[in-house]
């Protein structure tokens, strides 16, 4: 009775060392999810960045007559307050 008290008590303290070092290890890992979380979050909001600074230059007028001395960005405000349009 004592060896099967003994063989259980090591057991226990077996299983509770891997039990701490599983929960070590979920805190390590969730710490670095929490990280990869906050860099994919800005990596998400660099690239819609990016996007709109790509689609700067995107917009396409129409029916607009343009000599070779126009200035294309006068046309555009103009074309911007006819339409009550803001350029912000």
């Amino acid at each position: 009775m004592s060896e099967q008290c003994e063989d259980m008590k090591e057991k226990l303290h077996w299983n509770d060392k891997e039990v701490k070092d599983l929960q070590a290890e979920n805190r390590s890992l969730k710490e670095h999810v929490q990280k990869l979380e906050v860099r994919l979050s800005q990596t998400e909001e660099d690239v819609n960045d990016l996007e709109q600074y790509g689609r700067r230059e995107g917009l396409e007028f129409e029916g607009l007559t343009w000599k070779e001395n126009d200035n294309t960005d006068d046309l555009l405000v103009g074309v911007c307050k006819l339409l009550d349009v803001g350029l912000g």
